[in-house]
């Protein structure tokens, strides 16, 4: 399972941000909003943890129930939130790591490598229509 910290990583990789200051502007948030996230005092909300999994490119339930098993003190609960982790993110997470590992290059970077014999080729995907936060709810029933 990934964490805040992680997520808030792939994002600055994935955007080639160089601060939290830089992530915060990036997401609409106060600086000090991600810097709470870090220090673990404030868990990231459903609106912010959607927000993060559309600029990733994954699961939005993924990001969401990672957020809520974070902000679960109680230790059955916890448990609960991390099974509903492993049917509906488990596989995609194995995805963050390398996108966070993988960051696309900057505009700057691309125009120097074509002053160069070097080739850069940078792809535009079209992007998939995610499914609702709350298909969630339709995944559990359809699991038992």
């Amino acid at each position: 399972m990934n964490t805040t910290n992680q997520y808030l990583d792939a994002v600055k990789a994935r955007y080639s941000l160089a601060s939290d200051y830089a992530i915060a502007k990036k997401l609409g948030l106060s600086p000090n909003s991600v810097r709470n996230y870090r220090r673990g005092i404030t868990t990231m909300d459903e609106n912010v943890s959607y927000l993060v999994a559309e600029m990733l490119e994954i699961s939005p339930e993924q990001v969401i129930v990672a957020a809520q098993i974070e902000r679960e003190k109680k230790p059955e609960l916890r448990a609960v939130w991390e099974s509903i982790f492993r049917k509906v993110g488990g596989v995609a997470a194995a995805s963050l790591l390398a996108l966070g590992l993988t960051a696309s290059p900057t505009p700057a970077d691309a125009k120097t490598a074509s002053n160069s014999d070097t080739i850069c080729i940078m792809l535009s995907r079209k992007r998939k229509k995610k499914a609702s936060p709350f298909s969630l709810i339709g995944q559990l029933s359809a699991a038992h």
